[in-house]
């Protein structure tokens, strides 16, 4: 009979479990199930403390994420540099995962309402990094103000 695990050494195989699953067999094909058998434990133990499966692979891939961002701002004197800078930051944490993981993952982690929105959008502006380099194009004119509000409004910044 095998020992029982508890805390973050369970915690630790299921995440193992669920990176395994997720490069055998991608994600739309892998279930709290597979994940579960492969960590010797139980759905119910995967979902206490993961909502659901979103919330489980966004922890998996923040497990396995070896990149440090960058924290500072660009500041290069033009809006489209310093926001490709700013953007380009986050390129290699998209190849963490086995290839097609996002496409699939996104769109139902928003759909779920599971509070990963803000998890996605907090990732992406971190320490309110766009957030900056938008002041401060508006403070130098390149954008209309509108405009500008419009932009923030529709990604939650």
């Amino acid at each position: 009979m095998s020992e029982r695990r508890w805390g973050k050494e369970l915690e630790l195989a299921i995440l193992d479990s669920a990176w395994y699953e997720l490069e055998t067999r991608g994600y739309q094909d892998l279930t709290i199930g597979g994940i579960a058998k492969r960590a010797k434990t139980n759905k119910n133990t995967i979902y206490r403390r993961w909502a659901n499966k979103p919330e489980l692979i966004f922890a998996t891939i923040q497990k396995h994420n070896s990149i440090q961002p960058n924290n500072e701002i660009p500041n290069t004197g033009s809006l489209r540099t310093d926001l490709e800078k700013l953007l380009g930051q986050f390129v290699p944490i998209f190849n963490i995962p086995p290839k097609g993981t996002w496409q699939k993952l996104l769109p139902e982690a928003i759909l779920s309402e599971s509070g990963q929105t803000e998890t996605i959008i907090e990732a992406i502006n971190g320490d309110n990094r766009i957030t900056e380099v938008v002041k401060k194009i508006c403070n130098k004119q390149e954008i209309e103000v509108n405009l500008l509000e419009e932009i923030l409004m529709m990604i939650n910044l």
